[in-house]
């Protein structure tokens, strides 16, 4: 039948390789859970570079009436990211205030 053993080696390498997940994806450890102070800070340093691509962006679009509602939509997701901020700034108040780490 000719030299088959190659090609039986490479099949049988794959059926393996298909079974079994590929160990390079757990080299590295997982990363830490965070608390929930953590998670606030790190969402807090999100809104003011969104606030200023909106602004940016909101500056760009022409005061004209066919761009009335896509400026609307930005001056609301402006708004929405300062809410945001807002809630995250008292809940993180909240938690210092309770003694530091709330999980």
């Amino acid at each position: 039948m000719g030299d088959t053993s190659g090609r039986e080696s490479t099949s049988v390498g794959r059926r393996v390789g298909c079974a079994r997940l590929p160990l390079s994806r757990y080299h590295a450890p997982m990363p830490r859970p965070l608390n929930e102070r953590q998670a606030l800070e790190q969402e807090l340093a999100e809104p003011p570079a969104q606030i200023a691509a909106y602004r940016q962006e909101l500056a760009d679009t022409p005061p004209l009436l066919e761009f009335k509602a896509r400026r609307e939509r930005l001056d609301w997701q402006i708004q929405e990211c300062e809410k945001r901020r807002a809630t995250i700034t008292v809940r993180l108040a909240a938690i210092k205030a309770e003694g530091g780490l709330a999980w």
